[in-house]
């Protein structure tokens, strides 16, 4: 089974997924594999750090090396994973893209998406919601001691204008795709744990051996 969260930046996927891959090794007994994108891979986390730390003007080539990290993200971590019937926890996938890099288009997206993994989305996707002030709140209280940690990643460095752009493009996205379901994140964290996991087990209801 394969599961991606997603959301603007703190909007707390990195504790979600702990939390689920928790949940899901004791409830399950299944092996559980965390990753995330841009990066999963040694070569990967690099194009990631250049992404994250490079004014790049064209929004097709930031989509381009995306979708370069993802093959190998793909090829390396999650195929192997899912042939060996693991369930895979990622942080971000194509979503982000979607979202992240839209100006593209999401045609031209989904077909680079399509030929880059053959056509492979997640089973289920959560988008954690929340708006672009919490996330600031959220993320000063995280860097306290240290309010520069973030200050030469370009996509941190945006102002609210875009982070809400971002926001309203992954509702947007929700709306057409029944396998995203959006939580509101500014719940306390273990109210979000508790919906996610009731719609990983409804979904392994309706696809029964899902989880087998």
């Amino acid at each position: 089974m394969f599961i991606s969260f997603e959301g603007i930046d703190a909007c707390g996927k990195t504790t979600q997924i702990k939390r689920v891959a928790d949940y899901i090794m004791q409830k399950w007994q299944k092996e559980t594999v965390l990753t995330r994108e841009p990066g999963g891979t040694k070569t990967a986390e690099k194009i990631r750090y250049f992404v994250l730390h490079t004014h790049i003007a064209s929004p097709f080539a930031e989509a381009l090396m995306m979708n370069a990290a993802r093959y190998l993200h793909f090829d390396e971590v999650i195929k192997p994973a899912l042939a060996r019937d693991a369930w895979v926890l990622s942080d971000r996938f194509c979503h982000s893209t979607f979202a992240y890099q839209a100006e593209v288009g999401f045609d031209k997206l989904k077909q680079l998406h399509d030929l880059t993994t053959g056509s492979l989305y997640p089973d289920l996707t959560f988008i954690l919601d929340i708006s672009p002030e919490e996330a600031t709140q959220r993320r000063r209280q995280q860097n306290s001691d240290n309010d520069d940690l973030y200050a030469n990643d370009v996509y941190e460095g945006r102002d609210d204008s875009f982070k809400q752009k971002l926001r309203e493009t992954y509702l947007e996205i929700a709306k057409n795709d029944e396998k995203c379901h959006v939580i509101d994140a500014t719940l306390p964290v273990e109210k979000v744990t508790k919906q996610i996991i009731a719609i990983i087990q409804h979904y392994i209801d309706d696809n029964k051996g899902a989880a087998s």
